[in-house]
């Protein structure tokens, strides 16, 4: 029994890593793995995989696209595309009036209306839920590689609380395993990215020139961001940072700001807040980037047309001239 549960665990873990995604050229694909992060949290708080595709549920997950999807593209605000598309990747099916999704929908047919008029209810393949139900470590390794797969540190909290899951810390055997899984299929991180970028802009915020520290020399809430987002091949390169507070970081991340290739700061339309921290936020719009101590370390205008493209909510506040 525990050797067949192992194999269905490897082999769950093994269809996570290799979703049918479209990430051509670093592009981002969000929809499915944050439908997969709602299913966890379904598994974890009600014990089941299984989700109707009812009103609330295709506004929640709408929102949550709104938030942590590609922005701006057609397919980005669409639930019903990954709840559909996600048959493909052999690990879910649909259930409605008429019988299995997979033998009744046509390829390409994900419209909303549909799935609510034949009642469609997804749910994961027996062996997996199973397997998923059986062992709740397994749970939070899936949460954990959707999450650094998928989107920059930064949001990996504010993802599990928008969606209800329960995170906890790994285990040293799992922290073991995962250590493993890095070096065996991930791109290792620069320890000493953070060092450098905040060092070319001599120890400030880039946006708001936050300098914060500790007695002693610490830097305090600020971290080095990258731009082009290290789990879509940004690179640990000085020019594909930026030396950030906590907020304006998260800001870059959300797409609330971004840059235009003169290295001057956008602030996105979307942007809504009466208070004065979020005019200040608006204020940043055109402010132009202080020189770093090498000319070579400014952003790099391929880590900002990415950015700019994968990211940033567009449109920007027209910048003055």
């Amino acid at each position: 029994m525990g050797a067949h549960n192992n194999k269905n665990e490897q082999d769950w873990l093994e269809r996570i890593d290799n979703l049918a995604l479209y990430k051509k050229e670093g592009r981002r694909a969000p929809n499915k793995p944050l439908l997969l992060l709602f299913i966890m949290s379904n598994i974890q708080n009600n014990q089941t995989s299984q989700i109707v595709y009812t009103d609330a549920f295709h506004k929640k997950m709408k929102r949550l696209l709104t938030t942590y999807g590609r922005k701006g593209k057609t397919e980005s605000g669409k639930p019903n595309y990954a709840f559909r598309r996600l048959i493909n990747d052999k690990i879910w099916d649909i259930e409605t009036v008429e019988g299995l999704g997979s033998e009744i929908f046509e390829p390409r047919n994900y419209w909303l209306k549909e799935l609510k008029a034949l009642k469609a209810v997804g749910q994961l393949n027996q062996k997996h839920e199973r397997a998923l139900l059986a062992n709740p470590a397994l749970i939070q390794t899936t949460i954990r590689r959707l999450l650094s797969e998928n989107w920059d540190d930064t949001l990996h909290d504010d993802i599990c609380e928008a969606i209800g899951l329960i995170v906890d810390e790994p285990s040293s055997k799992e922290r073991d395993e995962e250590h493993v899984l890095d070096l065996v299929s991930k791109r290792k991180r620069d320890s000493e990215f953070r060092k450098r970028v905040i060092r070319a802009y001599r120890g400030e915020c880039a946006m708001c020139g936050w300098d914060g520290r500790f007695v002693g020399g610490g830097t305090a809430a600020l971290e080095a961001a990258h731009i082009r987002w290290h789990s879509h091949d940004g690179p640990d390169e000085t020019n594909n940072g930026l030396s950030l507070c906590t907020l304006h970081h998260k800001l870059l991340d959300l797409g609330v700001v971004g840059l235009n290739t003169d290295k001057r700061v956008l602030v996105s339309q979307d942007f809504l807040g009466n208070g004065e921290a979020a005019q200040t936020v608006r204020s940043l719009s055109g402010l132009r980037l202080p020189d770093t101590q090498d000319p070579g370390d400014l952003p790099s205008g391929e880590y900002i047309e990415w950015h700019s493209s994968e990211v940033f909510r567009e449109p920007a506040v027209p910048l003055n001239a």
